[in-house]
């Protein structure tokens, strides 16, 4: 047996080091395949910048690969910053280009249709970063449930989906997007949160201003206010607010020019004892003519975070008409 590591990898990788005309291996990367092909334990490879720490880790994990194809996604790839996975698509994918193995790289700015596609049909390498990990990997009792209500709710209207965290938010389009694809509907969910590119988020605010028919985001704290997106059918929030300030904002959202103002609550936490489908509204419906009213069900925690946020809002707008009153 030949004891040269170059000859111990798959025969696309062998290709395409000769296609890049390498004279050798690098030290790291000699002993990397060493190590990941005759040890099965875990692997830590530590270097210096530039010396080849990519290749050390996928010459023989994608070796492995090619000689038992696995049912899923082969190797996880989890790169904390965006502008990392881009960099690092690039290069495995021209690494890949022989192997049969196609790449996915997940994160905000990535294009729903091919997020779509890794869930449809998981396969080769995923890259993704920790908090869009969180996202996929979130499954709560109910949630099919939750998703249905919230794809019905919002799937031919102009809304806003509030979420307080981006992992929430990247599920949120993730599982209505997928509805949408399977009932043969137009895919109209975006994302916009801190870690989506500006021009993925002026995309999703022009979206929501410019356009007649339906579109719906799934936001964080980014659109609460200062942003012109038009006028809004409604705002859903997914869990409560977590202070009156912010729902203030959000239900600011809409209700503009004399509509009425809609504001649903929904939440998919299995404590809340929730067991049917009614029971995931908390509804605050505030009409034009400034009666407001406010039905809160579920669990008494959730209930009370909503109706402590009403109160507060209720109790500025009339000290608000109270101030105005007395200045007259």
């Amino acid at each position: 047996m030949n004891s040269n590591p170059f000859f111990r990898l798959a025969p696309f990788i062998q290709e395409y080091i000769w296609r890049h005309n390498w004279d050798e291996l690098r030290d790291v990367q000699v002993r990397a395949i060493d190590a990941i092909l005759d040890t099965p334990g875990h692997v830590l490879i530590s270097a210096g910048t530039a010396s080849g720490k990519t290749e050390a880790a996928f010459f023989p994990m994608l070796t492995l690969l090619s000689e038992q194809r696995p049912e899923s996604f082969g190797i996880l790839y989890i790169g904390p910053l965006k502008a990392l996975i881009n960099d690092q698509f690039e290069r495995i994918s021209d690494l890949l280009d022989a192997s049969g193995f196609p790449i996915f790289a997940w994160h905000g700015d990535r294009a729903q249709a091919e997020k779509n596609r890794a869930v449809t049909r998981p396969c080769g390498v995923l890259q993704i970063t920790p908090e869009a990990l969180e996202g996929l990997l979130m499954n709560h009792a109910g949630d099919a449930v939750l998703y249905d209500y919230l794809y019905r709710e919002s799937k031919n209207t102009k809304c806003l989906i509030f979420a307080d965290g981006r992992s929430e938010t990247e599920r949120v389009v993730l599982e209505l997007s997928g509805r949408a694809n399977s009932n043969g509907e137009p895919d109209i969910f975006r994302v916009h949160h801190g870690s989506v590119s500006a021009a993925s988020r002026t995309e999703s605010e022009r979206a929501l201003r410019d356009s007649d028919g339906p579109n719906v985001v799934a936001a964080t704290s980014t659109l609460e206010l200062g942003i012109d997106i038009g006028g809004l059918d409604r705002v859903i929030q997914l869990g409560a607010p977590w202070s009156c300030s912010s729902f203030v904002q959000r239900l600011g959202r809409v209700g503009r020019r004399g509509t009425a103002a809609v504001m649903l609550f929904a939440t998919h936490d299995s404590g809340y004892g929730i067991d049917d489908i009614d029971g995931f509204n908390t509804v605050l419906r505030l009409k034009a003519s400034s009666r407001y009213r406010a039905q809160s069900l579920g669990n008494a925690v959730f209930s009370k975070r909503i109706q402590s946020s009403f109160c507060c809002f209720f109790f500025q707008e009339k000290a608000a008409a109270l101030s105005a009153c007395s200045a007259a």
